[in-house]
Order: C-alpha cells, then sequence, then structure tokens
C-alpha cells in the first residue's frame, strides 16, 4: 500500500475516495491496508457511501459512528475550511424514513 499511495501522490492525485463495504467485507480491505499505512497522511481519502451501509433505523447509529470514525481520521480529505469530505449517493426519502427521519419533502416544507 505504501507504494500505491507513493504513486497516486506521483500522479497528482488530490485524494482517494473508497466506497464503504461492511466492515470485515473483504471488500474493505483497500479501506483497511490504506488505514494501516504509515504513508496514509501522504495521500488524504475519504468515503463514499450508499444508503446501504448505514442500515435501517436499528441499525443507523452504531453504524453512523464507522463513518464518523473515518471522517475524523488525520488524512481524511477536508474541504471549505476543514469540514470533512464525505460522498453519499442515492439517498432517497424510503431511505431517510428508514433511518427514523422524516423525509426531505417535509423537512422543504
Amino acid at each position: 500500500m505504501d507504494h500505491e499511495i507513493a504513486f497516486a501522490k506521483a500522479g497528482g492525485l488530490d485524494y482517494w475516495a473508497f466506497l464503504l463495504y461492511e466492515e470485515g467485507s473483504s471488500m474493505s480491505e483497500g479501506l483497511d491496508l490504506y488505514l494501516s499505512s504509515k504513508k496514509k497522511s501522504d495521500m488524504p481519502f475519504c468515503a463514499i457511501a450508499g444508503p446501504d451501509i448505514f442500515g435501517g433505523a436499528r441499525q443507523f447509529g452504531a453504524r453512523m459512528q464507522r463513518v464518523v470514525k473515518l471522517i475524523g481520521e488525520p488524512s481524511n480529505r477536508t474541504v471549505c475550511g476543514g469540514r470533512p469530505l464525505l460522498f453519499l449517493f442515492d439517498v432517497t426519502d424510503d431511505w431517510v424514513n428508514a433511518w427514523g427521519g422524516s423525509s426531505m419533502r417535509s423537512a422543504r416544507r
């Protein structure tokens, strides 16, 4: 992973974005290797989260803790004066309701 980080930096990348999978999944191995690297500060990262990574209302709190931990990593990419960068995709009212919140349409009224 240290070599990959050096190559990415030499190639002019600003940061890496890792798609989040369940903890312990073999698909999370790249992120795990990155987080264990002593060179991670040379290449910031951010997470990409789909709604499924948060589970339903019962799992939301525990799964959100993982995301909070990741955006708190010193090597997490920040923007706009230090705000952590996190990409979310495909968030719909159905997902927000499943997490125990109110729909986005209701919040806009």
